[in-house]
């Protein structure tokens, strides 16, 4: 493995294909730390497209038992039932059916492993090849810059490649961090590691994540599916709902790292 050509290992047509299909308990799990760091974007030998998209279903935060699944969508199936129960929920009139329906809709985060460049917080993770998980806007701003004619695909190079400086301002909206400050150097830079090394650094992302079949996510969710094909005790206090008013956000322009920590169970 000296001799690895990771230029072969991305492509452009299977990153548009992930984008279509979207379309701290692990110790490979890497969190920024507030205020800047710096990490390089790596392939995966598993597939051409750097990232993984995983989604996936969580009860609500006021709800008496935690769960998390990974939603169908992730393996490219259809017919998820948290999925279709979230819909007709969300349709519904009543009010805190329609709250319930918004929480345990599918969240989306994008996976990729990193090379820890800069770490202020936790200097010991420098060097290290991690996991990291991004949210909606932090992974519109990385494809758009793997499409740039300045960047392109050369931000998930070890060789002679651009460096990610992720900018995590903890105070954002609604109590959520703000990475819109984070931005790519324009500044080439091979990473100071053997590649032979690095290459069998990376992990395999399918292999880590959890396969849920369709009945798993019924058991793990069946809350939503006692009755009929409402739910039926949404606004009183049994069936392990709480409370009626649902904790959600409707802001998605903030990356809700509180998705990460759960997402952490499941890798």
């Amino acid at each position: 493995m000296e001799n690895v050509d990771f230029s072969s290992l991305v492509s452009m047509e299977e990153i548009e294909k992930a984008k279509e299909f979207g379309s701290s308990g692990d110790s490979n799990y890497w969190k920024p730390p507030n205020g800047k760091s710096v990490v390089r974007l790596l392939p995966r030998f598993e597939s051409k497209s750097p990232f993984k998209t995983v989604w996936t279903h969580r009860s609500p935060k006021n709800h008496e038992t935690h769960e998390i699944g990974t939603c169908l969508r992730t393996w490219g199936q259809k017919g998820c039932p948290i999925c279709d129960k979230s819909w007709k929920l969300w349709n519904s009139e009543i009010k805190a059916e329609k709250d319930l329906g918004y929480a345990v809709k599918k969240g989306e985060r994008h996976i990729y492993n990193i090379y820890v460049v800069k770490d202020d917080e936790h200097p010991e993770n420098v060097g290290q090849v991690k996991l990291l998980s991004v949210g909606v806007k932090l992974q519109q701003m990385i494809t758009d810059a793997a499409s740039s004619e300045d960047l392109g695909l050369d931000i998930y190079q070890p060789e002679n490649g651009f460096d990610l400086e992720i900018n995590k301002n903890p105070q954002g909206k609604d109590g959520f961090p703000d990475y819109t400050s984070s931005r790519f150097h324009v500044k080439r830079y091979t990473l100071p590691i053997d590649m032979g090394e690095l290459a069998k650094k990376l992990f395999n992302i399918d292999k880590l994540i959890p396969v849920h079949t369709a009945e798993e996510l019924k058991k793990k969710f069946s809350f939503l599916f006692e009755g009929d094909t409402t739910f039926p005790s949404v606004g009183s206090n049994s069936n392990n709902v709480k409370s009626s008013s649902i904790e959600t956000s409707t802001d998605e322009s903030f990356e809700n790292d509180d998705i990460d920590e759960e997402l952490q169970k499941l890798l």
